[in-house]
């Protein structure tokens, strides 16, 4: 597929989390704005330990791509996120 748009980093998070462990960089998505690689991220927290967790964000990823902001540091992501 062709490359739309490399956007650079959002200054005021200081990392963002796939399924709460490693800090990542870089999620491709499809055209229609569907996570490409479910298999490696089935959730996101936006925002470290250096934010109080009313402020970070959890977005969840369901097997079809799509995802869905769960609430602030402290949601998890159910089975069918």
């Amino acid at each position: 597929g062709d490359l739309l748009r490399i956007q650079a980093p959002i200054a005021g998070i200081d990392s963002i989390a796939e399924n709460g462990g490693n800090a990542s960089s870089i999620f491709r998505f499809t055209a229609t704005g569907r996570l490409l690689d479910v298999s490696s991220a089935t959730s996101l927290q936006f925002g470290g330990s250096a934010y109080a967790g009313d402020v970070q964000r959890v977005l969840c990823v369901n097997s079809g791509g799509r995802a869905r902001i769960a609430g602030n540091g402290a949601a998890s992501c159910g089975a069918d996120s």
